[in-house]
């Protein structure tokens, strides 16, 4: 997490709570594609499903991604978000624990990505699968119980603590630290598990390039996805 204390006003009693939306769509899209792509190697280990040349090369640029991302959301929450909800909370918040699953989380994504080249490249050697499911499912593990960690232990202090404008402009320094590049991903991303009406209301602070980023970049998300993961 950032040392930098950042200026914040907040949040007073009768003021609105802060919509945590997006970040629980973020937990929602990290869950799910990492138990999918653990499921897929533990098939891939037991024999029941094959992949040819184009199905390797395609899951191998998701998952890496993937992996990528989940790291990047996390450097972002600890730069961006949690100083704003320290520098809010005071006292009442302790990061400590969320931190070191950061710290905790970031080999095992090593280890994924370590597990995929080697898979990708031998993709009927079941013992690479099987050492991909394995580190999948760690990671499984480990995002399962920081996600219900954070919901559990950080999200009240953020609805009592944090204004809506500071937690808004956290949010778009998250988004332009990500660029367009990212974001072109990041954003079909998280509508992909979400409903319309929880990717209008994770929105609601998005400028119209957000959206108009959102609506052209699905497709290609969509066919990268479903090569990947079927």
């Amino acid at each position: 997490m950032s040392s930098a204390t950042p200026a914040v006003t907040p949040r007073r009693d009768g003021e609105p709570e802060v919509d945590l939306i997006a970040v629980r769509l973020v937990h929602r899209a990290m869950l799910t594609d990492v138990r999918a792509l653990a499921d897929l190697a533990d098939r891939v280990a037991g024999g029941t499903t094959t992949l040819d040349g184009d199905r390797r090369a395609a899951l191998r640029r998701y998952a890496d991604r993937l992996c990528i991302e989940i790291g990047t959301v996390h450097d972002a929450e600890g730069s961006e978000l949690w100083p704003v909800v320290a520098a809010s909370a005071g006292s009442a918040v302790d990061l400590s624990d969320l931190v070191d699953d950061h710290h905790a989380i970031d080999p095992v994504l090593a280890r994924c990505r370590t597990s995929l080249a080697a898979l990708t490249v031998a993709a009927d050697d079941r013992e690479a699968a099987a050492l991909l499911a394995g580190a999948m499912t760690d990671l499984l593990g480990l995002l399962a119980e920081h996600v219900a960690e954070e919901e559990r232990e950080l999200f009240p202090a953020v609805a009592a603590f944090v204004s809506v404008a500071d937690y808004e402009a956290a949010l778009a320094r998250m988004r332009r630290r990500a660029g367009v590049r990212r974001l072109a991903w990041l954003l079909p991303w998280v509508a992909q598990h979400a409903t319309a009406a929880e990717v209008e209301r994770s929105l609601s602070g998005a400028g119209r390039g957000t959206r108009a980023l959102l609506a052209v970049s699905t497709p290609r998300f969509a066919r990268q996805r479903r090569a990947a993961l079927g």
